[in-house]
C-alpha cells in the first residue's frame, strides 16, 4: 500500500516547463546580430555602387566575421559540447561569409534588390543568421540549466526524483560540470541530442554478494534534449505561507477564537491562488515530506490512510479512475483547511492565561450569566417578564435604577439625571421575541451602550463576536449561578 502514492503520482505527473532558461549570453548575441545586419546592408550597397572593389569582398567579409564577439562565457561549456559547438559556429560563420561574398562579388548584378536571385540568397543568409542566433541561445540555455542544477539541487522534489529516476541519474552525469559523461549530436532540426549511459544496477542486498563491486553491472542509454533537462522543486515559498497561516490559526485558538465560515472560505481562496495551475507545486505538496507545521521536521500532507479516503476507487490499471488535476488540487486544499481547523480547535481549550484580555473575561461572565438567565424564562415569556428579569435578576441589574414600561432608567447620582438618560428597551425585546427567543445580543449591546462608557460600548461588538466563537464548554466555564 505504501507505493500507492507513488503510483498515483506516476500516473498523473508530467513535467512542467515553468523555468526561465534565458541566458546571459543572449544580449551579446543580439548585439552581434545587429552589427552583422548593418554590416551586410552596408556591404551590399557598396558592391552595388562600385563593382570594381569586388576583389576586396572576401577580405571585408572576413574582417566582419573576425569582429563577431566571442563571449568569454562560451568557454565555460563542457568538453562534450564545446567541440561540437565551435565546429558548428565556425561552419555557420564560413557559410555566411561565402553567401555575402557571392552576393557582393563579380556577379553582384545577379543579386540586385528585387531580383529572384536577391530574394533567394537573402533567404539563405537569414537562415544561417537564424542558426547562428540559435547556437548562442542553446549554449546560454544549457549554461542556465547547469547553474540552476547547482543552485536548486537541494530543493529538487523527492517525489520528482522517485518518478523520474532514469532522467535524474542522467542529469546527474550531464550536469556534472567537473566530470561530464555524455556525448552530444544534432538532429535534423539542429537540436541537441544528449546521450549518456546510466547505471541501473540494483544495489539492494542480493544473495551472497557482499559488496556493491561484486554485483553484476547493468547500464542503460538514455537520450534527452535541452527541454528535458528540467525538474520540479519542493514548494518552499508555499510551505512558508502554509506555516504562517497555521501559526495564525493556532494563536487564534489560544485566544479562544475559532475559525468561522468566512475564515475557512478565505483559506480556500488563498490556497487556491497559491497553487494556481502548477502541477509540480501540487505534487510536491501532496507527496513530498515537507516541514509543514514544523520547519525542523518532515510531514507528508497525504498519508496512506488519507489516500484511501480521498481516492477509494483508484486503480493504476484503469485510467477512468485516475483523478484530475482539479480534483487533486481541491482535495489537497481541503486537507490544508482541515489542518488549520484541527490545530485551531486543539488550542481552544488551552488558552494561554498570559494572553487573556481581563476585560473580555469580565464581559464573558456577564454575557454567559445573562444568556442562561433569559433562556430559563422559556419561549413563552412576555415582554414584561423579560424586562423584569433585566432590572431585578440579570447581571446588569446593578446598573438599572428602575423600569417604566418599555423604558429603563440607568443608575445615576440623582433621579432627575436618571430620567434624562432613560432609554427604550421595549422594541429591542420585541425583536428578541420575534426572533424566537434565540439571540439576546442586541439587548446586551443596548444595555452596555446606554449605561457604560463609550470605551466599553466600542468594545462590545468585537467582544460579542469573540464570545460567540467559543465552544459551549468554554462558555459554560464563564457561567456562575451566583451572578
Amino acid at each position: 500500500m505504501a507505493n500507492k502514492l507513488l503510483i498515483l503520482g506516476a500516473a498523473m505527473a508530467h513535467k512542467n516547463k515553468s523555468y526561465n532558461l534565458s541566458g546571459s549570453i543572449v544580449p551579446a548575441v543580439d548585439k552581434a546580430v545587429g552589427v552583422y545586419t548593418k554590416a551586410v546592408t552596408s556591404l551590399a550597397k557598396q558592391r552595388e555602387a562600385d563593382r570594381k572593389i569586388a576583389n576586396n569582398t572576401s577580405r571585408a567579409v572576413n574582417q566582419y566575421l573576425d569582429k563577431l564577439p566571442e563571449n568569454p562565457e562560451l568557454e565555460l561549456l563542457p568538453e562534450p559540447i564545446r567541440n561540437l559547438y565551435y565546429n558548428e559556429l565556425n561552419n555557420t560563420k564560413a557559410s555566411i561569409g561565402k553567401l555575402i561574398g557571392e552576393r557582393g562579388g563579380p556577379n553582384a548584378a545577379d543579386y540586385a534588390p528585387g531580383t529572384e536571385g536577391y530574394m533567394k540568397i537573402t533567404s539563405e543568409i537569414n537562415k544561417e543568421k537564424k542558426y547562428l542566433d540559435k547556437l548562442y541561445k542553446d549554449a546560454a540555455k544549457f549554461q542556465q540549466i547547469n547553474a540552476n542544477w547547482f543552485n536548486e539541487h537541494g530543493n529538487i522534489s523527492t517525489f520528482w526524483k522517485e518518478n523520474n529516476p532514469e532522467l535524474y541519474r542522467g542529469m546527474s552525469q550531464i550536469l556534472n560540470f567537473q566530470n561530464p559523461n555524455y556525448t552530444v549530436t544534432l538532429d535534423e532540426n539542429k537540436d541537441w541530442i544528449i546521450s549518456t549511459d546510466i547505471d541501473t544496477t540494483d544495489y539492494s542486498p542480493l544473495g551472497t554478494f557482499d559488496t556493491p563491486s561484486a554485483l553484476p553491472k547493468n547500464s542503460k542509454n538514455i537520450k534527452v534534449n535541452l527541454d528535458d533537462l528540467d525538474w520540479d522543486q519542493i514548494s518552499t515559498p508555499e510551505i512558508l505561507k502554509i506555516n504562517e497561516q497555521l501559526k495564525g490559526s493556532i494563536n487564534n485558538g489560544l485566544k479562544g477564537i475559532s475559525l468561522d465560515p468566512s475564515d475557512i472560505n478565505n483559506l480556500r481562496i488563498g490556497f487556491n491562488a497559491m497553487i494556481g495551475e502548477d502541477e509540480g507545486k501540487l505534487y510536491s505538496l501532496m507527496f513530498d515530506k515537507l516541514p509543514i507545521g514544523n520547519l525542523d521536521g518532515e510531514m507528508p500532507l497525504l498519508s496512506d490512510k488519507d489516500f484511501i479516503e480521498d481516492y477509494p476507487n483508484f486503480n493504476e490499471n484503469d485510467q477512468s479512475t485516475w483523478p484530475s488535476f482539479q480534483e487533486m488540487k481541491s482535495k489537497t486544499i481541503e486537507r490544508l483547511i482541515k489542518m488549520n481547523v484541527d490545530e485551531n480547535t486543539a488550542r481552544l481549550g488551552k488558552v494561554n492565561e498570559g494572553e487573556i484580555d481581563t476585560a473580555f473575561e469580565d464581559f464573558s461572565y456577564e454575557v454567559a450569566a445573562f444568556k442562561n438567565g433569559i433562556s430559563k424564562l422559556g419561549n413563552e415569556a412576555t415582554k414584561k417578564q423579560i424586562i423584569d428579569y433585566i432590572v431585578n435578576k440579570s447581571p446588569y441589574k446593578g446598573e438599572i435604577n428602575s423600569s417604566d414600561g418599555n423604558m429603563l432608567l440607568p443608575k445615576t447620582s440623582g433621579l432627575t439625571q436618571s430620567v434624562l438618560q432613560e432609554f427604550d428597551i421595549g422594541s429591542i425585546v420585541d425583536s428578541y421575541i420575534t426572533g424566537g427567543y434565540k439571540n439576546p445580543d442586541e439587548i446586551i449591546s443596548t444595555i452596555i451602550r446606554e449605561t457604560r462608557s463609550s470605551t466599553d460600548s466600542k468594545k462590545t461588538p468585537r467582544y460579542l463576536r469573540q464570545y460567540n466563537l467559543l465552544t459551549q464548554d468554554q462558555k459554560n466555564n464563564y457561567y456562575s449561578e451566583g451572578l
